[in-house]
């Protein structure tokens, strides 16, 4: 024997919502009207259908109250890094991603231990420096027991270069166009 169906389940199919099929009709509109009270918005807010979207020239505005400015936290900064870290002292390097909503995500792959230089974005090199790792050292308590005691430490060591000048940059652009030429 199949229910009837009564205007308070077709109304509760066309909204979408799910009930029991031995549910009773009370409960139903109970789950009708719980529904109807969660969706309203408060005063002076709009559905998302008719919101307008955020035009660039408010974003970047934005950002100059904020002062946080996407140039800014892109700019290159030359530097060589070696990891103190002993847990990671065979790695060539490693993956950095860094970033947020309004920024953007900024991801580099930052070699360890190289004699060459390297250039990170801003925003990656604030974090280097920020980046801490636990060391463990033995020390001897007052009954003269051994134990080991975690330190922080700077993850990396950080030597900022000067940037590149003119004769280095044209330099640098000559062997990279010999090098493209090669291959």
């Amino acid at each position: 024997m199949a229910r009837e169906q009564t205007a308070v389940r077709e109304q509760a199919n066309t909204l979408g919502i799910k009930y029991h099929h031995n549910a009773s009709d009370e409960t139903i509109q109970k789950l009708i009207d719980s529904q109807s009270t969660a969706n309203e918005l408060p005063e002076g807010v709009l559905p998302r259908d008719k919101c307008q979207p955020m035009d660039q020239e408010t974003f970047s505005r934005k950002y100059g109250r904020k002062g946080l400015d996407r140039k800014e936290v892109a700019q290159l900064i030359r530097c060589r890094i070696q990891c103190m870290n002993p847990a990671k002292k065979d790695w060539p390097g490693e993956i950095f991603s860094v970033g947020s909503a309004k920024l953007g995500t900024f991801k580099k792959f930052v070699p360890f231990n190289s004699p060459e230089p390297y250039h990170l974005p801003r925003i990656i090199y604030d974090m280097l420096v920020e980046k801490k790792c636990t060391v463990f050292h033995t020390v001897t308590d007052t009954r003269g027991n051994k134990i080991r005691k975690g330190r922080l430490v700077n993850e990396f060591a950080i030597e900022v270069l000067p940037p590149l000048t003119k004769e280095e940059l044209s330099d640098l652009a000559r062997q990279q166009a010999l090098k493209a030429g090669q291959q």
